[in-house]
C-alpha cells in the first residue's frame, strides 16, 4: 500500500471504476487529464466563468487558452445554451476547443448530460470539475460520472480533507493508468532510472491517504448535515417552499430535513412535494 494506493482501493463514493489519488491540489488532477487528452500550446479549452482560479490554471499549464462560458440563472453553472452557441461559432471559425471543463459549483451539479450531448457531435471530451461536489448526485449518479474524467478536491475547506490534494476519476482505465504514470515522475518500467518522457511529482503520500480513508467513513453523515444546513439557511431567507426546492436542486444532495424529534431521511420526491405545498 504505497503512494496513495490504499486510498484508491477504499475510495468510497468515488463515482466511477478507476481512480487515481494525487497529492498537490485539485488543479494537478485536471492538469494530468488535459495533458492526456491532448491539450497542447495554442489550443482552446472552454471553462465556466464562475469558478476558482485553480480550475483554470491547468489550461495555462498546457499553454492553451481558456474560453469562458457564462452561467445559467438557476444553477450558476455553465449555461448549455451558451455552450451550444459557442461551439457553433467555433465550427464556423474552423477551430474547435480541445476540451470542455464545466464546474459543479458549491456542490450543485452542472447539467452534465446536456453538456456532453452538445459536445458529442464535435467529439470534444468533457473533464468535469467536481472539486466541491464529492457526495453530490446528478440524476441518481455521483457528480462527474459519465464525463471523460472528473476531479475532486480534498483541500482543507472541502467536505472531507487530506489537508490538500484530490482525486482524478474516470471510467477509462487507460487514462487513469497514464495519469498514474505521469504523476510518479513518468519513470519507465526498467531496472534503472529511465524516462522516455517527463512527468510530475503529483502522487499522494501514504500519510495523507490514511487521513483520507478515515474521512471517507463520515462522508455520508456530512452530506446529510450539509443538506439540512442548506434547507435551514434558505428557509431563514424567507423563500417559499417551492423556491427552496428549486434552490436546493435535488441533483445535489439527498433530501434531508431535521425535525424536533431528530434527524430524518425522507424520499426526495416526497420532500419536494412537501416543500411545494408550503
Amino acid at each position: 500500500c504505497s503512494r496513495g494506493g490504499c486510498f484508491e482501493r477504499n475510495r468510497g463514493n468515488a463515482p466511477v471504476k478507476y481512480a487515481l489519488s494525487h497529492g498537490i491540489g485539485i488543479s494537478r488532477g485536471k492538469h494530468l487529464a488535459l495533458r492526456i487528452i491532448g491539450v497542447r500550446p495554442g489550443d482552446e479549452v472552454i471553462a465556466s466563468t464562475l469558478t476558482f482560479i485553480g480550475g483554470v490554471t491547468p489550461i495555462l499549464f498546457q499553454e492553451a487558452t481558456p474560453v469562458f462560458i457564462d452561467s445559467d440563472k438557476s444553477s450558476w453553472n455553465m449555461d448549455p445554451d451558451m455552450l451550444t452557441d459557442e461551439l457553433e461559432a467555433c465550427k464556423k471559425r474552423g477551430k474547435l476547443p480541445k476540451a470542455v471543463v464545466p464546474t459543479d459549483l458549491y456542490g450543485s451539479c452542472a447539467d452534465l448530460d446536456r453538456i456532453m450531448e452538445i459536445c458529442a457531435p464535435y467529439d470534444i471530451p468533457v473533464v468535469n470539475d467536481s472539486a466541491e461536489a464529492l457526495g453530490a448526485t446528478y440524476k441518481d449518479r455521483h457528480a462527474g460520472a459519465g464525463a471523460k474524467a472528473a476531479v475532486f478536491s480534498f483541500n482543507g475547506n472541502k467536505i472531507i480533507t487530506t489537508s490538500g490534494g484530490g482525486m482524478l476519476v474516470s471510467d477509462d482505465e487507460g487514462l487513469v493508468e497514464q495519469a498514474r504514470f505521469l504523476s510518479q515522475q513518468a519513470r519507465d518500467p526498467a531496472p534503472h532510472y529511465e524516462h522516455s518522457t517527463f512527468g510530475y511529482n503529483y502522487r499522494m503520500s501514504n500519510i495523507v491517504a490514511a487521513i483520507g480513508r478515515g474521512q471517507l467513513k463520515v462522508l455520508d453523515d456530512r452530506v446529510e448535515a450539509k443538506s439540512a444546513f442548506g434547507y435551514i439557511a434558505i428557509k431563514q431567507m424567507g423563500y417559499s417552499g417551492r423556491e427552496i426546492g428549486r434552490f436546493l436542486n435535488m441533483r445535489s444532495y439527498s433530501a434531508i430535513r431535521r425535525t424536533q424529534e431528530g434527524k430524518k431521511r425522507i424520499d426526495k420526491r416526497g420532500f419536494l412535494w412537501d416543500l411545494a405545498q408550503e
